[in-house]
């Protein structure tokens, strides 16, 4: 699978975003997003993941349709400073078949992205002013 270099992707954050997780095992829980982009997500977690491990995510932001994806595990972070643990997850591809994530998953996650990068921009570019 080709796999994208972090630096290429536009990386963008959204206000009060949660990520609802589940592992294979069954736990799960709902945590902040830390930052998304078209194709991954990075967030907190509550619980022990492995790296390659498949997880189901919903990516909920108020005011719009919950988005469904799976993925895998591609990096976990233990910041022992903030006793916080973090993970990226890359979405599995999207197509048609079942075991992939669907194309409408893909389309709403381009929304999310064209309205928040516009908005991201925007701000850093005030700030920089």
């Amino acid at each position: 699978m080709f796999k994208f270099e972090r630096r290429y992707l536009d990386r963008f954050e959204i206000p009060g975003a949660k990520i609802q997780y589940k592992l294979q095992n069954g736990n799960s829980a709902k945590v902040k997003l830390i930052d998304i982009t078209k194709i991954s997500a990075r967030f907190y977690v509550k619980h022990k993941m492995s790296e390659d491990e498949i997880i189901e995510l919903d990516i909920i932001v108020e005011g719009k349709e919950k988005i469904t994806v799976k993925g895998h595990v591609v990096w976990i972070l233990d910041n022992v400073n903030n006793n916080n643990l973090s993970a990226v997850v890359q979405f599995l591809p999207f197509g048609t078949d079942e075991k992939i994530n669907t194309m409408k998953s893909y389309e709403q996650l381009a929304e999310l992205a064209e309205e928040y990068l516009k908005e991201d921009k925007i701000l850093k570019n005030i700030y920089k002013s």
